[in-house]
């Protein structure tokens, strides 16, 4: 991880996977979680965007910090029609999604 809001933001996930998977899973299946790493770097988050998608199967994914980061990550989330669970605090990703809801509603 590139920063240590990364390493919480993964310890938080496995906690709560921890508790999902003890009660069954979703839908009775288990979770399993990825990591990717976007280095603090637009490039190296589109590629582990692409990555843990089309190599991982991820089938939804969340994370990120930086809203130039995330910014970066939309139109590829979009092209490959991706959920994304945000916790964005930056008002440009929530007007892009609200301008082309159609396009963005994956965000």
């Amino acid at each position: 991880m590139a920063t240590r809001q990364g390493k919480v933001q993964e310890n938080a996930a496995a906690l709560a996977i921890e508790e999902i998977n003890a009660q069954g899973g979703i839908l009775g299946l288990p979770v399993k979680m990825v990591v990717g790493d976007t280095k603090l770097n637009p490039d190296a988050a589109v590629a582990e965007l692409r990555r843990l998608v089309t190599v991982e199967k991820a089938d939804v994914l969340t994370g990120g910090f930086s809203s130039g980061i995330m910014a970066a990550m939309m139109e590829p989330m979009a092209e490959l029609k991706v959920v994304f669970l945000a916790d964005a605090s930056s008002p440009i990703h929530p007007k892009k999604v609200a301008e082309e809801y159609d396009k963005y509603k994956y965000w």
